[in-house]
C-alpha cells in the first residue's frame, strides 16, 4: 500500500469513526499507517475497515480501528488461500518404515532370481548384449529428443506428438527427426 492509499483508508475510517484521531498537517499519522499497512492490498484494507465498522464487536465496544486490526482481518482471510494455493491439506505424512538393506537385497535377489527362471536369462553373455543395446537405445533417445521435430513442432526434449497432440503410439519420434537425428537403422528399430 501506497502514501496516498493509506491517506484513503485513514479517510475512510474517520468519516465512519468520529472518534478517530484526524490526520496532522506533516502527514505523520497517514506515514505510520502507511508503513503498518504496508503489505496489505488497498482493497482489502478498505474491506476490512467496513467489516470491523459493521461488527458486533464495534457496536458492543465502540473502539476505533487501528492499523493492526486491518492487518489482523487481512491475515485471517488470506491464509485459507495461501493453503490451497500450495496445494498443502493439512494432512501429515505417514512416517516411512525404518531401512533395513537386508530385507532389500532379499527381495532383490528374490527378483532376479524370479526373472532369470521365467525369462531364462543366463548371466553373462546375454546380460552384456541386453546392457549394450539399451546404452545404445538411451544414446540414440537422447540424440532424438536433442533436436526439434520439424514435422509436429516437438521442441527440444519434448515427445513427438500427432494432429491432435497426443503422444505418437507405434514410434516415439516422426521419421524425419529421426533422420536428422542420424539415428542408424538399427537403433531406429531399437526405438
Amino acid at each position: 500500500m501506497n502514501l496516498s492509499e493509506a491517506g484513503r483508508i485513514l479517510a475512510t475510517a474517520i468519516s465512519l469513526d468520529p472518534k478517530m484521531p484526524q490526520p496532522d498537517a506533516k502527514g505523520f499519522i497517514r506515514g505510520v499507517w502507511q508503513k503498518a499497512l504496508h503489505d496489505v492490498p488497498y482493497e482489502d484494507a478498505e474491506k476490512a475497515v467496513f467489516a470491523h465498522y459493521r461488527s458486533d464487536e464495534y457496536t458492543r465496544h465502540r473502539e476505533t480501528i487501528s492499523p493492526a486490526d486491518i492487518v489482523q482481518w487481512w491475515n485471517a482471510r488470506r491464509r485459507p488461500t495461501e493453503r490451497e494455493r500450495s496445494g498443502s491439506t493439512g494432512a501429515r505424512a505417514i512416517p516411512a518404515a525404518p531401512f533395513d538393506p537386508e530385507r532389500l537385497h532379499a527381495g532383490v535377489d528374490r527378483a532376479v532370481a524370479a526373472l532369470r527362471a521365467g525369462k531364462r536369462v543366463r548371466a553373462g553373455s546375454a546380460l552384456a548384449v541386453a546392457e549394450r543395446e539399451g546404452v545404445r537405445e538411451s544414446t540414440a533417445r537422447r540424440r532424438v529428443l536433442a533436436r526439434p521435430c520439424g514435422y509436429c513442432r516437438a521442441q527440444v526434449g519434448e515427445a513427438c506428438v500427432d494432429g491432435r497432440g497426443r503422444k505418437l503410439t507405434k514410434s516415439e519420434a516422426h521419421p524425419s527427426r529421426l533422420v536428422g537425428a542420424e539415428v542408424t537403422p538399427r537403433a531406429r528399430r531399437l526405438w
